[in-house]
């Protein structure tokens, strides 16, 4: 889409360069028949092309805002989740094992209150005090199953870390590919527009001299201000384009406006009293 986008820019600035050649000439006596049919059709001329300027122009709009909602879409941050895939059993397990450490504290308890009728031979306290300690050794087992069950669980977080780790490197990887990738799109549509415009520039020598070769008296000083390099980096301060090219020039003025001005003034009718006399 960059690289369309700079071959669009282009044809409009060729256009706009043949709307250029095709200008109404100003004339103060009547036109001949050939001279009148020759400015119909440019005005004819005029009229398509800037009816094509603005379909590329409509067209260059929506390839720009193409361009950027995918810019946003390959640019937008990185979000991974860490996985939480086994913290929940890892907490119940947890909860598990200070369930049965705190039961077998109770029943060592109770195991101290039998422990003196079972040994005077109390067989209810002796049935009773086995059976706690039946329970206690069962809470025992599962602490020892809930401590294996939280080494496993602790390894396969381990491993699930890594493992998303890898993932999130990756994408973040990819994310730096495709942000590069659009740096590099960004320049290659930069450069076609920067060759269209300096292909569009190397006709203005042209221009400026055919207004030398009209006849006309010329003001060479005025004249020679538009073939300075200062009028270029002008119009780039005008169009925003002298920050982003290191160019330091305090005025900004629009290249046309430039030229207009100082044509005005550097053109002037030929003197036909020198040439009567």
């Amino acid at each position: 889409m960059e690289g369309d986008l700079g071959r669009t820019i282009g044809e409009i600035l060729q256009l706009e360069a043949e709307w250029d050649r095709n200008r109404a000439l100003p004339s103060t006596r009547r036109l001949s028949a050939s001279e009148d049919r020759e400015e119909r059709e440019k005005a004819q001329r005029r009229e398509a092309v800037t009816s094509e300027i603005r379909r590329l122009e409509g067209v260059a709009a929506g390839l720009r805002r193409d361009i950027a909602n995918t810019r946003n879409a390959e640019l937008a941050p990185v979000v991974q989740v860490v996985p939480s895939k086994g913290a929940a059993q890892l907490a119940r397990v947890q909860q598990n094992i200070e369930s049965a450490q705190a039961e077998i504290e109770n029943l060592h308890a109770r195991q101290r209150e039998l422990i003196v009728a079972a040994a005077a031979g109390d067989k209810g306290a002796a049935r009773k005090l086995e059976e706690l300690k039946i329970a206690a050794a069962r809470a025992g087992n599962q602490i020892e199953t809930g401590i294996e069950a939280t080494e496993l669980l602790q390894q396969q977080r381990a491993e699930e870390l890594l493992e998303f780790s890898i993932r999130d490197a990756d994408a973040k990887l990819m994310a730096a590919q495709n942000a590069a990738a659009a740096v590099v799109a960004h320049d290659r549509a930069t450069d076609e527009m920067m060759r269209a415009l300096a292909g569009h520039l190397a006709e203005r020598p042209a221009l400026l001299n055919a207004v030398r070769k009209s006849g006309c008296e010329i003001d060479d000083a005025r004249m020679n201000s538009l073939w300075t390099v200062e009028v270029l980096h002008r119009a780039a301060k005008a169009s925003g384009l002298a920050g982003h090219l290191r160019i330091a020039i305090k005025d900004a003025i629009p290249l046309a406006q430039a030229s207009e001005t100082l044509l005005r003034h550097a053109v002037r009718r030929p003197n036909l009293k020198d040439k009567a006399a």
